[in-house]
């Protein structure tokens, strides 16, 4: 599949996890797309509204943070048993582009209106040496390491749980992750 962001002028390949199979039918439904394919279901691309913003160039020379829409906080059910129903996690899409000469790692920091920092995550692609102080006085903040945030050229997406930064712990891979979910607002 292909995109165009001048009008057919050039094209761009717009697979994202989508197999290669024939495609019989496209809707945009809702701010999503919706594809039927022959022989592997549907696939679904939820919120395409990075795709309807005029400010951004895809020929830009500069990191570009799209603005995030608006979503709904609620919490997955608990379900007991092997249920068939594949309910999703809640979490908020944040895309971004990135230009083809960028060379350092991508950090995202998630913020309250006034401006404290809730979240904060850093692309793990550029392994950056950083000195760490396990001391659970210390009233720091940690910006958590994610192979889900990619720091590679042209459009991207991270998706956000929507939890606050969690506590201190001794495993570096359970430090300060599994926090609370945030309250309501933006």
């Amino acid at each position: 599949m292909f995109v165009s962001f001048d009008d057919g002028g050039s094209w761009e390949t717009f697979q994202q996890n989508l197999p290669v199979t024939p495609i019989t039918d496209i809707q945009c439904h809702q701010g999503d797309l919706v594809l039927s394919t022959m022989g592997r279901g549907f696939w679904i691309m939820d919120d395409l509204h990075a795709l309807y913003d005029e400010v951004f160039l895809p020929t830009s020379e500069e990191a570009y943070l799209f603005e995030p829409g608006p979503t709904i906080r609620y919490r997955s059910p608990m379900v007991r048993g092997s249920g068939d129903i594949d309910y999703p996690s809640p979490g908020l899409t944040i895309d971004y582009f990135i230009p083809a000469e960028n060379t350092s790692a991508v950090e995202i920091r998630i913020l309250t209106e006034k401006g404290s920092v809730v979240n904060a995550f850093r692309s793990d692609s550029l392994k950056e040496t950083k000195e760490t102080v396990e001391n659970m006085g210390l009233n720091q903040f940690e910006v958590l390491q994610t192979s889900a945030l990619s720091a590679e050229a042209g459009i991207q997406r991270f998706r956000w749980d929507l939890k606050a930064q969690g506590a201190w712990h001794a495993q570096s891979g359970r430090a300060y992750r599994r926090g609370p979910m945030v309250p309501p607002g933006s």
